[in-house]
């Protein structure tokens, strides 16, 4: 999962963050939505609510895509 911020921009705000979601996508001990929560968490501390609430909001409804391909490539 190397591109990190998927589908939206890239910015100081979020790729750390991004990036680190992706790992955790990638990780089989923790679980889609408690990877998800940590994204908002970053992305809040970093950027504002409002950002943070929306990427959430992403990964919500379309992160189940990357998070079953990440699965797979961990098998």
């Amino acid at each position: 999962m190397a591109d990190h911020c998927t589908l939206f921009p890239d910015g100081n705000y979020g790729t750390p963050c991004c990036s680190r979601h992706d790992r955790r996508y990638e990780n089989r001990r923790i679980s889609r939505r408690q990877a998800d929560i940590l994204l908002y968490r970053c992305v809040k501390r970093r950027a504002s609510m409002v950002i943070a609430y929306i990427m959430y909001l992403g990964v919500r409804m379309f992160g189940w895509y990357w998070y079953i391909n990440a699965q797979r490539r961990v098998t």
